[in-house]
């Protein structure tokens, strides 16, 4: 299977999806501030709002699930996450 990424990976969507990804194959990493282990998965440092933390994180990863906390800058972090992960982006065969 692939590799994902998981950002909320402690909250309810992310906190419910990581265990059943992990069931089906996928290697699953977390979102996490210092990149430590989050949800029993490794964690991939990022700072939504700290765009050079985002490359390194999606390096090597097939998908991302992108979730975002209510912030009041949600948006920018949701659209630095977004654009960061475009430029990662693979093609299949």
């Amino acid at each position: 299977m692939g590799k994902i990424l998981v950002t909320g990976a402690t909250g309810n969507v992310g906190g419910a999806l990581t265990p059943l990804l992990r069931e089906a194959g996928f290697t699953v990493f977390a979102r996490s501030t210092k990149g430590q282990r989050v949800a029993g998965v490794e964690g991939r440092q990022v700072d939504f709002l700290n765009r050079k933390t985002l490359p390194a994180a999606f390096e090597d990863i097939d998908a991302a699930l992108i979730v975002t906390p209510a912030h009041p800058q949600m948006a920018a972090m949701t659209g630095n996450a977004t654009s960061a992960s475009f430029r990662f982006r693979r093609t299949r065969p």
